[in-house]
């Protein structure tokens, strides 16, 4: 088992936030945390006006109350035509456009429609570090 120290942790987040390329993807078919998941496991958004966004103006990492963190800017998805019905079941993240899958996260409240022009899906990207199992 690995102790992850506050300072450390800091540390790791910053060289990952400044080195790795995250592209945040949006993907519309139901998965479960269960499940085997590859990178062909997921059914990638293709309303209009869609791409991949990669995720910029990280934070330097800092530690509050044993939670390390660093954040993004909010990524913004628009529907820019209207469109056939597509559920927004979560996102997952590869190392820039075509690289390997990082991490994948399911909506915990359910999917989000679009179907019509303007309709929107809002990530606020969030790396996290703790040194016990609690969620931060």
């Amino acid at each position: 088992m690995i102790v992850l120290l506050s300072e450390g942790a800091e540390a790791l987040l910053d060289v990952w936030t400044d080195t790795v390329g995250y592209t945040y993807h949006l993907y519309c078919n139901e998965l479960s945390p269960s499940d085997v998941i590859n990178r062909t496991s997921f059914v990638e958004a293709t309303f209009p006006g869609y791409k991949p966004q990669p995720a910029k103006g990280w934070t330097n990492a800092a530690t509050v109350e044993g939670c390390t963190s660093s954040s993004a800017d909010p990524i913004l998805w628009s529907c820019a035509a209207d469109t056939d019905p597509q559920d927004v079941w979560g996102y997952f993240v590869t190392m820039g456009l075509t690289g390997p899958l990082l991490f994948w996260e399911p909506r915990d409240t359910g999917p989000v429609r679009i179907a019509a022009k303007g309709d929107p899906v809002e990530l606020f990207p969030r790396l996290t570090c703790r040194q016990d199992f609690s969620p931060c």
